[in-house]
């Protein structure tokens, strides 16, 4: 679901280009998608509704449409009527097969014949240390030798820290490409 400040964002930017003080600048918008699904993540939110859209001044403005055929739920019924039922607060009480006792029964439910790259699984997890948890359990299980790679989620905050980490990511470029031979120096 999208965070309230993203699309109280773009009601002002429509107000403000349209010149006109209504919800979104007297345009049409189109929203969609399950009203079911998680809130959004605030990372210090006491009450996550309170980010959610629905809380905007302008949404009892709207008009709801419901689509009256889920598509996705013809396949699976069972799990159809679980998910429809906790959407109208009911507990979540999850089917025993879908229960598992740790996190390597999980792997193992998940990637049941190894892991292959051509696979579309995942696992969703709550929280970033639940993630990296997961993730290095997972990699124990490769063998062989780790080859890492870097990644950068923050912004570069100097010309030094950036000429540093271009050399770390030309390394491992060159690391990548089995040019192990050739050493780049700092």
């Amino acid at each position: 679901m999208a965070h309230k400040w993203a699309v109280d964002a773009v009601d002002r930017l429509l107000r403000d280009l349209h010149e006109v003080d209504a919800p979104f600048g007297g345009r049409t918008i189109l929203f969609a998608g399950d009203m079911q699904q998680l809130l959004p993540v605030h990372r210090f939110a006491k009450d996550p509704a309170a980010y959610c859209f629905k809380t905007c001044a302008w949404f009892p403005l709207t008009k709801p449409l419901s689509l009256t055929v889920n598509v996705r739920a013809v396949a699976d019924p069972m799990w159809a009527a679980f998910v429809a039922s906790v959407g109208q607060g009911s507990p979540a009480v999850f089917p025993s097969e879908c229960i598992v006792a740790d996190v390597d029964a999980l792997i193992a439910a998940v990637w049941p014949s190894g892991f292959k790259v051509d696979t579309n699984c995942c696992i969703l997890t709550m929280t970033r240390d639940d993630a990296s948890m997961i993730n290095q359990r997972i990699t124990n299980a490769f063998v062989g030798d780790p080859d890492p790679a870097l990644s950068l989620d923050t912004a570069l905050v100097s010309a030094e820290l950036c000429l540093h980490l271009w050399v770390l990511m030309l390394k491992q470029l060159i690391s990548l490409a089995g040019l192990r031979h050739i050493i780049i120096s700092d």
